[in-house]
């Protein structure tokens, strides 16, 4: 009983819709290259690939990278995942007020000294995180997976700390910086992740606005995902704003 309360309580945030794989809009496909800054193009006879820069904030999409509802299949996977961690876990669940605190997180790349949203060729790496008021939740490629929150302390009003629990009872810590007032855009500092994956660049899907786009874009196999320049999360935890 614990258990379905506990599963339910995290699906409360949740509403069975899903996004599909994007169709490229008329538009997008019209559009001269003076009014687009196409990064690549590539035809075929059965072939087109782009990737560009997206400036419109009602793009086909922007509309679906900040769709963060699930559709049936999605849900039933998570409530799996949930069942899935360990039974003392669930047992232990705890709720926490995160009052004013984002729930849905989009990832920021850096490419030419700017910083720009990604939606990827393949949308099984979109790399979303949702926090609901017991877990932090990741997106992956066979959907949301959740991690038990244990902990949270807000360290100032730029910082807070998550302790966080998942299968085999391993505990892990999550550091969320804010370093632009005005963005929200937060450098994640999660020790659960493997090196290559320790920092992140994220914001709250409500400043989306706040960055163009690079969409990665065929109508034939899975592409490449899109190369973006390094970024020194070091530096950029040293010179907070």
């Amino acid at each position: 009983m614990k258990t379905l309360t506990f599963i339910g309580l995290l699906l409360l945030c949740f509403i069975s819709t899903k996004y599909q794989k994007a169709t490229l809009p008329v538009s997008a496909r019209n559009k001269k290259s003076t009014d687009t800054i196409f990064l690549r193009r590539e035809r075929g006879k059965d072939f087109y690939h782009i990737i560009y820069i997206e400036k419109n904030r009602q793009s086909t999409f922007y509309t679906k990278l900040l769709d963060f509802k699930m559709d049936k299949q999605d849900t039933n996977a998570y409530i799996q995942n949930c069942r899935d961690l360990d039974e003392d876990l669930r047992k232990s669940v705890k709720k926490f007020r995160l009052f004013g605190f984002a729930r849905q997180w989009l990832p920021v790349y850096k490419y030419k000294h700017k910083y720009y949203l990604y939606y990827p060729g393949d949308t099984g790496v979109e790399n979303r995180k949702m926090i609901t008021d017991s877990t932090i939740c990741y997106s992956y490629m066979d959907g949301w997976f959740p991690y038990q929150m244990l902990s949270v302390k807000q360290r100032d009003n730029k910082s807070w700390t998550f302790g966080m629990s998942s299968f085999g009872k391993a505990k892990s810590t999550l550091n969320i910086h804010i370093i632009d007032n005005k963005t929200k855009l937060a450098v994640w500092e999660d020790n659960a992740m493997s090196t290559q994956y320790f920092y992140g660049l994220y914001i709250p899907r409500e400043y989306a606005a706040e960055f163009d786009m690079i969409v990665n874009y065929t109508n034939g196999d899975l592409p490449d995902e899109f190369e973006f320049d390094k970024i020194d999360f070091k530096a950029l935890l040293k010179g907070r704003q």
